[in-house]
């Protein structure tokens, strides 16, 4: 799979396109897993620390692995970032691409984080609540307070992408 623990990616692709596919870091989890995420960028801007250098195109976030216990999310991601890799896709839109946004809950195959919360009722949302509708929705101790939330955030407000889909089980 072309998603793996390499901070430096050795895809099969011309060196003038492996310069516009990189993986970074966001942070680490709960329990110390770095946070990776993958850019496919039409022009060369690699991170959200870099500014886009065109107006032709937006950043479109693929997230999945935010319930460890659904690995159909995944590896549907997954086969997305193969196609674009095949198919150069991403010419026109970046790509930012994070496989496995609760790297403690994909490492345990646990819908929880290391510190027990579902990162999913995390997320600081108009109608964000601290009481736990069921058992596998525990929200945490304040919107936001878990680091993979908070990477998140920071990502989305570093790139504002023009759409997110987040893939979870079937």
């Amino acid at each position: 799979s072309p998603l793996d623990s390499r901070k430096d990616f050795e895809l099969p692709m011309a060196h003038s396109q492996l310069a516009r596919v990189r993986k970074w870091t966001l942070g680490t989890s709960t329990q110390g897993r770095p946070l990776d995420v993958i850019a496919f960028s039409p022009d060369g801007t690699l991170c959200p620390e870099s500014p886009q250098t065109s107006n032709e195109w937006r950043w479109f976030l693929l997230i999945a692995g935010v319930h460890g216990d659904e690995p159909e999310g995944i590896w549907a991601v997954e086969k997305i970032v193969e196609g674009l890799l095949e198919s150069h896709a991403y010419e026109n839109l970046g790509v930012i691409v994070w496989t496995e946004a609760n790297p403690d809950g994909v490492a345990s195959f646990s819908r929880v984080n290391g510190r027990g919360v579902d990162l999913n009722r995390n997320l600081p949302t108009k109608d964000w609540s601290p009481e736990a509708k069921n058992e596998r929705y525990i929200p945490g101790p304040h919107a936001g307070s878990e680091p993979e939330s908070q990477a998140l955030i920071e990502l989305i407000e570093k790139t504002k992408p023009c759409a997110i889909l987040s893939a979870h089980s079937f």
